[in-house]
């Protein structure tokens, strides 16, 4: 299976897709000219520029690939990445902060509405009498 990742017109990811290995190009021609856009193709086994094995060693660790010529494009393609043309590699980026959360409301404890304030048998808040 190949792999292909459609960007946008600002390079960030926004799909990935799987391709036809039995076709000369792998796909490519498929989902650029039947599905449209820009699509570009990634490595499912590579992570920080080192191509993995499906194997894991003894300690459950993935096992670089003898052949490290199959580690391209720096990362597997990922919704929400940045391809980098001049780095001809995708990468992870850092979210923008969004705004502060609004505190919660402080919420006072509702007295039972059958109960009288006056009752022993439970603390009546100072701001209820």
């Amino acid at each position: 299976m190949s792999h292909w990742a459609e960007i946008d017109e600002n390079n960030i990811v926004i799909r990935v897709a799987v391709g036809d290995n039995k076709a000369d190009d792998e796909g490519e021609s498929f989902f650029k000219d039947v599905i449209g856009g820009n699509w570009i193709k990634t490595s499912v086994n590579t992570y920080d520029g080192v191509h993995y094995t499906s194997e894991k060693d003894k300690d459950g660790k993935l096992i670089p690939s003898a052949d490290q010529s199959k580690a391209f494009r720096g990362n597997y393609a990922g919704i929400g990445m940045v391809y980098n043309p001049d780095a001809d590699e995708f990468e992870y980026v850092e979210p923008e902060p969004g705004p502060e959360p609004e505190p919660e409301p402080e919420e006072k404890p509702e007295v039972p509405p059958d109960r009288s304030l006056d009752t022993d048998d439970y603390i009546v808040p100072d701001y209820y009498k």
